[in-house]
């Protein structure tokens, strides 16, 4: 996602199946990953922070600006055990 929308063109439209996938991606991860069966292999943080990403991203391709200076920001993510 991050490579998309930091190489794509902001003034060209979005691909439908684009949207449709960081539309679906946005909710569908937090949905699944936090069931009670999901194996956690990190600390609540972490998927806290993840959930922001993922917005994030979201935000950046229909917005057509990074949420953060300069694009910086979307390092990888800590993990907390």
């Amino acid at each position: 996602m991050h490579t998309f929308v930091s190489q794509r063109a902001t003034e060209e439209p979005i691909p439908r199946w684009i949207a449709e996938g960081f539309w679906y991606l946005g909710w569908f991860v937090r949905d699944w990953s936090e069931h009670p069966n999901f194996p956690r292999q990190h600390d609540h943080t972490y998927y806290a922070h993840a959930y922001e990403r993922l917005h994030d991203l979201a935000s950046w391709l229909f917005i057509g600006q990074s949420p953060y200076e300069e694009g910086q920001g979307f390092e990888p993510l800590q993990v907390y055990r």
